[in-house]
Formats: structure tokens, sequence, C-alpha cells
């Protein structure tokens, strides 16, 4: 079920009354098929499991496998803001409003490595060395080995930082609207159009480029297994204070032409793009959950 350019895509389906689904499709956006309720699907490094979100009572962590359909909690808290995969396949880190910590998944053995915490994405790198996170106003790398943190986009709202599959770069959303550190606050832009590009930079943060247009609100972004691809989230722009508009889809820019190719095109929202980091064949779809997305 993989597209010409290899690799199979997990993203959420989100409905206007606020349910959530994990769906399946081919990287050309066809053969879309639902998995399983829940939120923010990451794939194991194996390609052969993925993490997701599910809240039942406090918001938890579950791992489901895709070739037997098997899922199991592995991480429950009152708050987890975000979460990544460890190259190994095994341990997970994750983010609660105060720390970031690593949990084993096959003992359930955590331990802090950090009284800094992450909002919205934690990526892990390749190497296995640092963690890439993501807060308001900048993006840090932490260095697991020595504790030590270093700011790499310091002053603009930046979300989704994730490494290449080489661990040499790093894809980031960045808004139009520059946090200021005299004020405390983002300098809003002048039309209240709030938009977003995706942006490469390298490892340590420079040589940044853009390689969307920033003409809408792109986030979310997702290298392909090769690195010459990346999937992204996008929006029209987002009227600020305003409700936001109820709708998403995915699309794919090739990195080299800068081509941008829609993927998904419905009536609702589609968002977190995940990409499968190995070619598998897919297991035959699990049977319809009624009533459920």
């Amino acid at each position: 079920m993989t597209g010409q350019g290899g690799g199979d895509i997990l993203f959420v389906r989100e409905r206007a009354d606020g349910g959530k689904a994990i769906f399946l499709m081919s990287d050309d956006g066809r053969d879309v098929r639902r998995l399983v309720a829940g939120d923010s699907p990451r794939w194991s490094p194996d390609g052969t499991r993925f993490a997701y979100y599910r809240r039942l009572g406090a918001r938890s962590v579950w791992v489901m496998d895709l070739d037997t359909g098997e899922k199991r909690r592995v991480v429950s808290a009152d708050a987890i803001l975000a979460f990544a995969w460890a190259p190994d396949g095994v341990r997970l880190a994750y983010s609660d409003g105060y720390r970031i910590f690593i949990v084993n998944t096959e003992t359930g053995d955590s331990e802090p490595v950090s009284i800094d915490y992450a909002q919205g994405r934690l990526d892990w790198s390749p190497d296995g060395r640092k963690l890439l996170l993501s807060r308001q106003a900048s993006v840090k790398v932490l260095d697991l080995r020595t504790g030590a943190e270093r700011e790499i986009a310091p002053r603009v709202w930046v979300d989704g930082g994730r490494w290449s599959p080489d661990g040499e770069r790093i894809a980031l959303a960045e808004p139009n609207y520059p946090y200021n550190p005299r004020r405390k606050a983002f300098d809003l832009p002048a039309d209240g159009l709030a938009k977003g590009a995706i942006v490469v930079a390298d490892r340590d943060g420079g040589s940044r480029e853009r390689v969307t247009g920033g003409s809408a609100f792109d986030s979310e972004p997702a290298w392909s297994e090769d690195g010459e691809r990346i999937y992204s989230t996008r929006q029209p722009p987002l009227q600020l204070f305003e409700e936001a508009p109820g709708e998403s889809e995915l699309y794919v820019v090739d990195l080299e032409t800068r081509s941008l190719r829609r993927l998904t095109d419905t009536a609702g929202i589609d968002r977190s793009p995940d990409v499968r980091p190995a070619h598998r064949s897919l297991p035959g779809p699990p049977e319809p959950a009624p009533g459920e997305i």
C-alpha cells in the first residue's frame, strides 16, 4: 500500500463534535482507512507499531501493533504534553507540564531527565543522544548524556520540530509573528492573519531555509523516509483571537523542486501526519468499530 515515494502516513481525522481517530493512507493520499480512536500518532522506529494519545480519565499514551491489532497503555499521567520514540523502539520520552521523563515501554520503569518541559512535540535524534523540544518562543536541544540544553531557534513561535532521518537537518513550523523579548509578547501581524511556513535548518539551527510559501498556516512537519520530502498540516490563514476555521488538510512538499501537493480533501480536519520509517506491507484492514469515527 505504498505510493511512488514509499512510506505510509498516519494522521488524525477530527469531526466537528471533537471526536478524533487515527487513520492510515499511502503516501500518495490513497487507500485511506481508520485504525483506532486517538490523537497524535508516532510510528515506532521499526514501523511495526505506533504510539498515540488516548484519554480515559487521565491522558495516556498507548501503543498499537499493526500486525496483531493489540493495544496497550504505556504511560498514564494527569497531563502529557508531548512524547517521542527512542531509536531503540523500546523507550519513550514524554513531557508533562513540569519535566521530561523517559519510560521503558516493556518494563514501565521511568526516570526524569530534565526539569524543562515541551509543548506540542518532542523528537529524539536518530543517534539517540539528543531530544528536540519545542516551547513557546523557542526550540531547544537537550543533550541526554550531560543534561545541557541549547537554544537553536529563539524569539519566534515555532512548533513541531523534527529531525531529518540522517540527523543533519531540522524541520520547523515558523509563523509570521515573532516573539518580542522586551515586551514578553508576540508582535502580531497588522492584518491579524496568522500564517506560517515550514522551515528547514541545519542541526544547529542555522542556515534556515523556507520550503513552503507562508501564504497559509503550515505546521506539524514530518520527513519522508529518504529525507527528500516533508509532509505537513495546512490551514487557511487564521484570524487571531477568533475561532479557528474548521478545516485543515495534509500536504507534501518536494525539497528539490519545491512543488507542493495536496493529499487529503475533506470537509473537516486532517492533521498530524507521521511517515512510516520502513517499507513494509500492511496487514488487512481491521473490522470497523460501530459508533466510532
